[in-house]
């Protein structure tokens, strides 16, 4: 703050904001599948919140969080202790070689790349960079901007978490 007073750096923001919040103690009633895809959650001071089913809710989960992207969507993480994944055991070892062109390469000659953006979510992707540029900082232009390239970022990550083996779980 100090430094902002003096005219040297910008104003200080907020730490902290993806963090969202998070709910401890919850009751076996306190999440429910209302259907297949749809499930809700009891969040307190709110009510309940439906949520997108994406995948099974282990039984006895004490607590969740509830967070928003910089794309805007909301996300409702449970937490669980998961089971152990035992390796392969094969005793093979393999080294990995990071690149420029092909994302990784292990020493058994096979390519990783790691899916990104088509030509044409590319091209959409550099208007809102260039009006990015232009925008003052803080302006209302400049958040829309903003969350227009998070929305086209977060369809790449997407479909990079789709693609990998442990389903964007790291271990």
């Amino acid at each position: 703050m100090t430094n902002f007073l003096r005219r040297t750096h910008r104003r200080p923001t907020w730490r902290g904001r993806g963090e969202g919040f998070r709910i401890v103690a919850i009751k076996p009633g306190d999440v429910r599948r209302v259907s297949r895809d749809v499930g809700k959650v009891k969040v307190p001071k709110v009510g309940w919140v439906r949520f997108r089913w994406s995948r099974a809710v282990a039984d006895g989960v004490k607590s969740y969080r509830v967070t928003r992207d910089r794309a805007g969507r909301w996300h409702v993480a449970f937490a669980v202790m998961p089971e152990p994944i035992v390796g392969p055991g094969t005793g093979a070892v393999v080294g990995v070689d990071r690149g420029v062109a092909v994302s990784a390469t292990l020493s058994t000659g096979e390519p990783l790349s790691t899916p990104t953006l088509r030509r044409s979510e590319q091209a959409r992707l550099l208007r809102p960079q260039r009006k990015l540029a232009r925008a003052r900082r803080g302006s209302n232009r400049r958040g829309k901007v903003k969350t227009t390239i998070a929305k086209l970022k977060a369809r790449e990550t997407d479909r990079r978490k789709e693609s990998s083996p442990t389903g964007g779980v790291c271990s």
